[in-house]
């Protein structure tokens, strides 16, 4: 991603110079409807964060001793940070770099708009000068300022930028669909695919790190309840004690904001659903193809996998009124409890708990299962042995108090009171 954005940072502000001073020019309604100014201070922004990211690695890389034996290490994690923290300033002008195109093409229009205005003008002074209006004074006509058009000395170029970023964009498709080696993130360089709203990797110094494609309370709120903080002085977030049980913590926050419905991509370690990626030159038409027996196949064979390989446990498997197998397990891997459900010699997941207690529960409140929970009796052993008399005391006879007599008296009759003489 760095390298397909490492080329505008020298060219970038050239780029955007001109559009930046023809828009006032523009019409304000086409303004606002596209968004330019902000697109614009988007795209400056993400120069200046590129420029202080490419400044930190070339630093590391200035200051390198040749020959060290670290050097090559150093010079490797230095490249990995840039990737990481220059990931969010790629994207960003990878995003909205279209803006310049769209600019380019409505000056275009003003420019023939303009110059329809100087052909009417030249036309109505060639009636002027027509024979039948002899007789009037034949002035030449001189152009109005208000006239001419709007930004002509610099339309060139704004066209030679605009064709720039084409050509390049161009090449970068070339060189992505030529390369034997996938490049990621490389779909959010075309218009036509879908932008995921949060992104999750490791990284070499703060672990598993997170990163929205938006930035608004409502996915910093979201990363901040599924572990995240943010890091100081940039827009990526950091789990909370990130040497506490990274690669289960991972796994627990993308499956929860997947849940909230946010489109989440993730390192194969921290997803425990993987899919199959879209391929920008195939399209969906291999996966229209796709039939649901199919998908589902593959579904069941993994789980049968994970079940072989201890991942699920499977603790016990009854049939419904329907005759449907139906079973309980736990994922080894996020201690959650799973609730199977079978058909002929396939399993497949059908919820997921937060832990195996809540899937007991569900399995055994199932209508038409009339097994015991076995936590039941477990308990009912427990109170037992915690009611018993010890067996160091079984043989010890304890003394036994004697029972308190109670008596009865009649009641007396009232006594009066004395009277004093």
């Amino acid at each position: 991603m760095w390298a397909q954005f490492a080329p505008f940072l020298d060219h970038g502000p050239a780029l955007l110079a001109h559009p930046e001073a023809t828009l006032p020019l523009l019409d304000p309604a086409d303004r606002a409807a596209g968004r330019w100014p902000y697109r614009l201070r988007v795209l400056r922004d993400a120069l200046d964060g590129g420029a202080r990211v490419q400044a930190d690695f070339q630093f590391v890389a200035d200051a390198l001793v040749p020959g060290h034996p670290r050097a090559k290490e150093v010079f490797d994690r230095a490249i990995v940070e840039r990737n990481a923290e220059g990931w969010d300033c790629s994207l960003t002008w990878m995003e909205n770099a279209g803006a310049l195109v769209e600019m380019s093409r409505a000056e275009q229009a003003l420019r023939r708009g303009s110059e329809g205005l100087k052909r009417s003008a030249q036309a109505k002074a060639a009636r002027t000068r027509s024979p039948l209006a002899a007789r009037e004074s034949a002035a030449p006509v001189q152009e109005s300022a208000h006239a001419r058009p709007i930004g002509e000395g610099t339309t060139v170029g704004l066209a030679r930028a605009s064709a720039f970023f084409r050509h390049h964009q161009t090449r970068l498709r070339a060189a992505s669909s030529s390369s034997a080696r996938p490049q990621p993130l490389r779909g959010a360089l075309l218009v036509a695919e879908t932008r995921p709203h949060i992104t999750v990797s490791h990284h070499n110094r703060f672990g598993v790190v997170a990163a929205a494609s938006h930035e608004n309370h409502v996915a910093d709120h979201m990363l901040r309840r599924v572990g995240f903080e943010r890091l100081p002085g940039s827009n990526h977030y950091a789990l909370t004690e990130p040497n506490r049980d990274p690669t289960r913590r991972g796994q627990q926050a993308v499956q929860s904001l997947r849940a909230a419905q946010y489109t989440v991509t993730s390192d194969a370690a921290y997803d425990l659903n993987p899919h199959t990626p879209l391929n920008t030159h195939q399209g969906l038409d291999r996966l229209e193809n796709r039939s649901s027996g199919q998908t589902a196949s593959a579904s069941a064979r993994a789980l049968d996998a994970e079940i072989r390989a201890a991942q699920i446990v499977v603790h016990d498997q009854v049939r419904d009124r329907e005759g449907t197998l139906r079973a309980v397990g736990t994922d080894v891997r996020t201690r959650e409890g799973l609730l199977l459900r079978g058909e002929g010699d396939l399993r497949y997941v059908e919820s997921r708990l937060e832990h195996t207690g809540r899937a007991f529960d569900a399995f055994y409140s199932m209508p038409g299962n009339e097994r015991r929970d076995p936590r039941l009796s477990m308990m009912q052993r427990r109170a037992q042995a915690a009611t018993a008399i010890s067996p160091a005391r079984a043989g010890v006879a304890l003394p036994q108090q004697p029972a308190a007599a109670v008596a009865y008296r009649p009641a007396t009759a009232t006594q009066q009171p004395v009277r004093a003489r």
